[in-house]
């Protein structure tokens, strides 16, 4: 068999091979300048948008910060110069001129439970005129404001659709007519003014005097609602020093209650009068203010002691 020999390829010294690449031609050696400068700015290109995506991923939270600030001074700016205000009574004004003109305006208001209420003020305080919108009518606020009348306790305002509003009151009842200073005026049960007005309406309600009277009226009425025949006789309950009542009696006799124990007091003097008829006696004064006795002063200005079963003189 034959064996084919394997030429042998020269090598190349290091410097031929130099040679060579350096003698490729023109065209060659710049393409390969070409490529490389591509290459370069690709990656350059491309580290650059990397650095600018990190950067605004680091930023983002800051923009929006930034961003919620201008928007929140923006709108605080907007808020100060009211122009907001102005937009919505703008709206405010045309919804009801809208709503009026399609049947939705107030038309009627009615009023149940006044009787002394004044109606000028009344109305006052609901606050409404006709046609206004009954949509956007503040049935709150107008309650809010009709309760702080004299006369009112408790009120409900209601709306009646399409175009009417329903109040209804319950006022306060005076217990008492209270003078001050030559002044006559209603009070509650609360001690509470009510009105200076409408006096004849409750001549029959007690008469309290003096300066803490009024306060004092409703514990005054529980306790002379237990003696009947001396409240019948009372017209007049004097407070004395903010702690204590006079009784001035139908007849001027009158009738001085100690500060405690008012009602073992009364009692001793109802037993002494079923017993002894004091108030048929031509006397002044009853002072109750010692406990379990009494002591009348006489027209002729003898002082009398007297104590349950007897009498002492």
């Amino acid at each position: 068999m034959f064996k084919m020999k394997r030429k042998k390829s020269k090598s190349l010294r290091p410097g031929r091979r130099f040679a060579l690449l350096w003698h490729r031609p023109a065209q060659a050696r710049k393409r390969a300048g070409v490529a490389s400068r591509s290459t370069y700015w690709k990656k350059w290109r491309r580290n650059r948008a990397r650095s600018i995506r990190y950067a605004r991923q680091q930023m983002a939270p800051y923009g929006l910060f930034l961003m919620a600030a201008g928007v929140s001074l923006m709108l605080m700016l907007l808020w100060a110069s009211g122009i907001f205000d102005i937009a919505r009574e703008r709206f405010d004004d045309a919804t009801a001129h809208f709503l009026a003109d399609h049947g939705l305006g107030i038309n009627q208001v009615s009023v149940s439970g006044r009787k002394f209420t004044d109606k000028a003020e009344l109305y006052e305080a609901l606050n409404v005129r006709p046609g206004n919108s009954l949509f956007h009518f503040d049935i709150v606020s107008a309650r809010q404001r009709i309760e702080q009348l004299d006369w009112v306790d408790q009120a409900s305002v209601t709306r009646l659709w399409p175009d009417s509003i329903h109040i209804s009151l319950v006022e306060r009842l005076p217990i008492a007519i209270w003078q001050l200073d030559g002044e006559l005026k209603l009070v509650d049960r609360t001690g509470q003014v009510i009105s200076s007005e409408h006096l004849t309406a409750f001549g029959n309600l007690p008469h309290v005097v003096g300066v803490g009277a009024a306060e004092a009226a409703s514990d005054y009425l529980q306790l002379m609602s237990r003696h009947p025949f001396i409240n019948s006789r009372v017209r007049a309950a004097i407070r004395v020093g903010a702690r204590r009542w006079n009784l001035r009696l139908d007849s001027g006799v009158d009738v001085k209650l100690p500060d405690q124990g008012e009602h073992e007091a009364l009692r001793l003097m109802t037993q002494l009068e079923e017993q002894h008829r004091l108030l048929a006696r031509d006397i002044l004064e009853i002072d109750l203010r010692v406990p379990d006795r009494l002591f009348l002063k006489l027209r002729s200005d003898k002082i009398v002691q007297m104590k349950s079963p007897g009498v002492e003189t």
